[in-house]
């Protein structure tokens, strides 16, 4: 959570089946008093979706189960808000000048055999990458820069939880996704 930020928000979407009489049912009641146990210890922004995958299929079918998974977390998504940014391209820094350049240059460079094809072992070689706080830029085939900007950050998480059946997990996150590709398409 640290790597999120303080405010980031957990969305937990419980795919275990919620029916009396069925074995996930024990799971799931587990799961849900140990969040509530959790979230009482850390004072964590935890939203819990119980969301029985099977049932709601049987009785629903496959598109109004999707619809109703999706009006579920919908509200969650929306309040946790998606990462956006924009590039902006930059020329690319003058090439920096070694000290014996500089010496050269402000003493009128009057001797033609101290400039060379080559730098010298004491020159810097101008490199097509610049360091910005952590993580170093390439440049672009133009030759100008590609600057990030952070216009919004994420401030949540979704996991989902199932018992042993990867086939629930998968499918619902792909749909979660599909949602999600939407949603940040019409930004």
């Amino acid at each position: 959570m640290k790597r999120y930020g303080g405010d980031t928000r957990l969305t937990l979407i419980n795919l275990l089946r919620c029916e009396p009489q069925h074995q996930e049912t024990l799971l799931s009641e587990h799961f849900q008093r140990s969040l509530a146990y959790v979230k009482q210890r850390l004072s964590l922004d935890v939203r819990l979706v119980n969301f029985d995958w099977h049932n709601n299929l049987k009785l629903l079918g496959s598109s109004n189960s999707i619809e109703g998974l999706w009006g579920l977390l919908a509200p969650g998504l929306l309040r946790c808000n998606l990462s956006e940014g924009e590039v902006d391209l930059v020329p690319a820094p003058a090439p920096p000048v070694s000290a014996a350049a500089a010496a050269a240059a402000a003493a009128g460079s009057s001797s033609s055999s101290s400039s060379s094809a080559s730098p010298s072992a004491t020159e810097q070689v101008h490199s097509p990458s610049v360091q910005l706080g952590a993580g170093t830029l390439r440049a672009c085939p133009s030759g100008e820069f590609a600057v990030p900007k952070v216009i919004a950050k994420q401030l949540g998480v979704f996991r989902f939880n199932c018992a042993d059946s990867l086939d629930r997990t998968n499918i619902c996150t792909f749909f979660f996704s599909m949602q999600l590709l939407l949603e940040m398409c019409t930004r």
